[in-house]
């Protein structure tokens, strides 16, 4: 017999009312991302997978803080839904596309200051703040931008992905990459991946690495938590480019 199971599907995000649901995905998404952990000084991670109070609360504040900033500046947020009984929705999947020329800036100081920035500062302290850029994105693009004809902030940027726990392995990641695909056909594509998992899943949909480079060297190990001697072996962040077949 046929399962008469409602199949998930994908659509753009509608703010506010998917503002706290995304933000709970990505809270569970992120429990213990490398980068993450890294820049917000976590120093361990329960055997229960969930963070400690403190240290998820730090973690909201980046995340409530970086949503905001892309509903601000009309970023291209899609959601991954299953359909639930009544008519309801379960957010499963969410992805941040930064298209061409918007950017989240350190000169943008009221995008920042509406997004939270005051209370990510007091949560991170400086040494996140530099962490997160001048160690990890501003390298980052610098790479990219050895092996590009354009700049960085001419293509569309993967800024952030995230699947609930609950639903990984179900597909998620390829609904959300094959629908950007077909939205922009033509358009060429850069990411981070911040894990050797993610960087096969990436390749796997066309982006090549350029540029690889070790985050957090001496001072954390792969899975981004304090570390030292031969485990401070630090993360490979992966730099990628997809490029659209007409190039090639």
């Amino acid at each position: 017999m046929a399962s008469t199971q409602p199949k998930p599907y994908l659509r753009e995000a509608k703010f506010p009312q998917d503002f706290g649901e995304i933000l709970e995905v990505s809270r569970r998404a992120f429990q213990t991302d490398p980068p993450f952990l890294f820049c917000s000084n976590v120093t361990e991670v329960p055997e229960t997978r969930l963070l400690k109070e403190e240290d998820n609360k730090r973690l909201l504040i980046f995340l409530t803080f970086f949503l905001r900033c892309c509903v601000d500046i009309k970023a291209r947020i899609t959601v991954v839904v299953y359909p639930e009984e009544g008519g309801k929705e379960k957010i499963a999947a969410a992805a941040c596309w930064m298209p061409p020329k918007k950017r989240i800036a350190s000169y943008q100081v009221g995008r920042l200051i509406r997004g939270g920035f005051t209370g990510l500062l007091k949560a991170w302290g400086p040494t996140g703040i530099r962490r997160m850029t001048t160690q990890y994105t501003d390298i980052a693009h610098k790479s990219l931008q050895k092996v590009l004809k354009k700049r960085v902030d001419d293509t569309w940027y993967l800024n952030m992905v995230m699947t609930h726990p609950d639903y990984q392995g179900r597909g998620c990641l390829s609904m959300i990459v094959r629908e950007q695909f077909k939205f922009a056909p033509e358009a060429t594509y850069c990411l981070e991946a911040s894990t050797p998992k993610s960087r096969d899943q990436y390749a796997h949909f066309g982006f090549e690495v350029h540029g690889a480079f070790t985050l957090g060297k001496g001072k954390v190990g792969a899975d981004g938590l304090p570390a030292k001697g031969a485990a401070a072996i630090g993360m490979e962040i992966s730099p990628m480019i997809k490029r659209p077949s007409s190039s090639k």
